[in-house]
């Protein structure tokens, strides 16, 4: 069985959150049917050079090739903030390359009953349902990580307020735009 990593607060929170369901899953699926390939290199093809489909994508997605071309025009305009690329590049040859691939492999391979590895943030959950469980732990170590991995909670939830308020200003700025737009059109009609 094999693995890949999503990021949860990407998809709940990041930009493709903005999206519809259909351009939600169609990723999804688009990073399990990459997944599923033997060279598993962010590049959707049966053979270097040999490209899938817009209809086997479709399929697999279970979408139609209609919709899988407009989704996959929002996944060339959807830029990473971090590194400036698109979430997806078509080559030449029709190749999809769905970029940053790297980012949602799992990095270590441990065969335990199918799972995947524990992430770091994963075992600090861990130690914290184990602080809970037993509150009479006040060693300095165990005091000192159970508020270790609260100032972290406490900087990822101010992360994802800023997150939010940027999504804000970026729906209101479109907003705005939208309605200079249409301004513009009334005033050019009423001449």
């Amino acid at each position: 069985m094999e693995w890949f990593k999503v990021y949860s607060r990407g998809i709940l929170r990041g930009s493709l959150s903005q999206t519809t369901d259909i351009t939600q899953l169609t990723w999804l699926k688009m990073l399990a049917l990459e997944n599923e390939t033997k060279f598993r290199n962010g590049r959707l093809e049966f053979a270097p050079g040999k490209p899938y489909s817009l209809e086997y994508i479709a399929v697999n997605c279970g979408i139609t090739e209609g919709i899988l071309e407009g989704v996959l025009e929002e996944f060339k305009e959807d830029v990473n903030p971090e590194d400036g690329t698109p979430r997806i590049t078509i080559e030449f040859d029709g190749t999809i390359v769905l970029n940053n691939w790297e980012k949602y492999q799992v990095k270590r391979v441990v065969e335990q009953e199918g799972k995947p590895p524990l992430s770091e943030e994963a075992k600090d959950k861990m130690n914290v349902q184990r602080q809970v469980k037993n509150p009479n732990l006040t060693i300095n170590g165990a005091t000192l990580q159970g508020k270790a991995v609260l100032d972290k909670a406490t900087a990822e939830i101010q992360e994802d307020q800023e997150v939010l308020n940027k999504q804000a200003e970026v729906k209101a700025n479109k907003e705005a735009i939208a309605n200079l737009k249409d301004k513009a059109k009334n005033k050019k009609e009423d001449k």
